[in-house]
Order: C-alpha cells, then structure tokens, then sequence
C-alpha cells in the first residue's frame, strides 16, 4: 500500500509542477489541530498551498476531485472561474488524469477563451472532447452537439460559442 501511495503522489507532484515549476515537495502539516497542505518551492521554509495563489489552488482541487471519482464521473461547474484563461495547462492535467483514473468530466463554461484555449491545448496534446451548447428555441431549451472540429471552425469564424 505504501509503493502504491507513493507512486500515485509522484504522479501527482509531477502533474503539479506542471503549473508550479518549482515545486519540490507537498505535505500536511498539522497546527494545532487543523491540518492544511504545504508546498515547499524552494524557499526557506515550507508555505501554505493557499500562497500558490486561487488559481493553482484550484487546479489542485481539480485533481484531487479527479483522483477521487476514479473509475466514475466528475462535473465542474464554470471551470474558468477564478483560473485566468490563458492556463492551457489546466485542459492537459484534468485531461490526463481524467483518462489515467477513467474518469469522465462534464464542465460548463460561459467563457469563449476557455474554450478557444482548449482547442488549442487539444491540437498540442491528445485531448479529446465534445461541446454541447444550449440554445433557446421558443419555449424549449434545446441542446447542439459540436464535434472538436465543429468548435475549431466555430471559434475561427468568431461564432459565439459559450
């Protein structure tokens, strides 16, 4: 049980450095009695996980959400919030983990640019996804289906697609 924790927090301490370079190691250190998570990044001493800033902690989260729906199904509702969009990153970590753990996402956006940003992280990386925009017609909400290719041609002729 050991090797088997210790490969899954090498695996996870490589995918952070991913947005964290220098990373070196993650801990829990317990003060008083509430543990919390810290990150040693090469400073003089170990910070909090919260220093990394919202976004990165939130990656993280991500992750960890990901690694614990192993084997099911994980719903992240606005993705891009509280993440700058130009984190292409993001959509290569959660894609990866989602495919390691077999883990299927389903994740809302309202932004154009983090969806114009995962079709660009899925031309570098094989990520594969499929959008669903809800529309309004009529009385009835009704839902589209827009392979990958569909979404690039989308973005290139400036449809607006959220």
């Amino acid at each position: 049980m050991k090797l088997v924790m210790k490969k899954v927090m090498m695996a996870f301490l490589e995918m952070l450095r991913k947005i964290e370079p220098n990373l070196r190691k993650i801990g829990i250190l317990t003060l008083g009695s509430i543990p919390s998570l810290y990150t040693d990044i090469g400073l003089s001493k170990m910070i909090p996980l919260s220093y990394l800033g919202e976004g990165k902690k939130k990656i993280i989260n991500f992750m960890l959400s990901i690694f614990k729906a192993s084997n099911g199904v994980l719903l992240i509702d606005e993705i891009e919030n509280g993440i700058h969009y130009s984190v292409q990153k993001m959509w290569e970590i959660v894609s990866n983990l989602s495919k390691k753990y077999y883990v299927q996402l389903f994740v809302t956006t309202h932004s154009a640019d983090c969806i114009n940003y995962l079709v660009e992280a899925s031309k570098e990386k094989d990520i594969d996804f499929l959008f669903i925009n809800l529309d309004r017609v009529k009385e009835k909400i009704v839902a589209k289906r827009y392979e990958k290719d569909a979404v690039e041609l989308a973005l290139y002729t400036s449809w607006k697609m959220r």
